[in-house]
Parts: C-alpha cells; sequence; structure tokens
C-alpha cells in the first residue's frame, strides 16, 4: 500500500485510520499523510510494516530525509518493519 499525495506541494491530504485488530499492510508513508488507530490504547491496533521511504522525493532516488516530512502517525503498533525518516 502506497498512502499519500506524490509531491510535496501537493494539494492532496490523506487520513488513514485502522480499528482495532491486526492489519496484514505494508504501507509507504506518502506526502501530507496520517495514519491513526483507533483503539482506547496503541496495544489495540497492530499494523505490520509502515514507513516513510528516504529515498521517495521529488528530485531523483537520492536519500534525504529533507524531503520526507509533512507525516503523521499515532495510537498503533507494528510487529514487523518500521522506519520512519525525519527531518
Amino acid at each position: 500500500m502506497n498512502g499519500g499525495a506524490k509531491g510535496q506541494w501537493s494539494s492532496e491530504r490523506f487520513a488513514v485510520f485502522f480499528t482495532p485488530g491486526v492489519h496484514k499492510v505494508d504501507m509507504n508513508i506518502g506526502f501530507y499523510t496520517s495514519v491513526y488507530g483507533l483503539g482506547l490504547s496503541p496495544k489495540d491496533v497492530t499494523i505490520n510494516s509502515i514507513y516513510v521511504d528516504p529515498f521517495q522525493n521529488e528530485f531523483g532516488p537520492l536519500p534525504n530525509s529533507l524531503d520526507v516530512f509533512w507525516r503523521s502517525a499515532e495510537n498503533f503498533i507494528t510487529n514487523g518493519d518500521t522506519l520512519w525518516s525525519a527531518s
């Protein structure tokens, strides 16, 4: 699953909500995307893999974590790979 706007200057905005339970998704978080677990606590929602690709930018295949912002995630746990680039 690849969620979110394709460019940092896009006017698109996305929110992805996960109900309590285990969700077998592999999710690359795009620009202007927020991911939320809807449980009472983070332990109520489990996502297999969630990441922000540090090579996803508008200027070519360069490792540029300064270009991978405007994303958020909260209220869930992961049981797989998690990579979150931050500027």
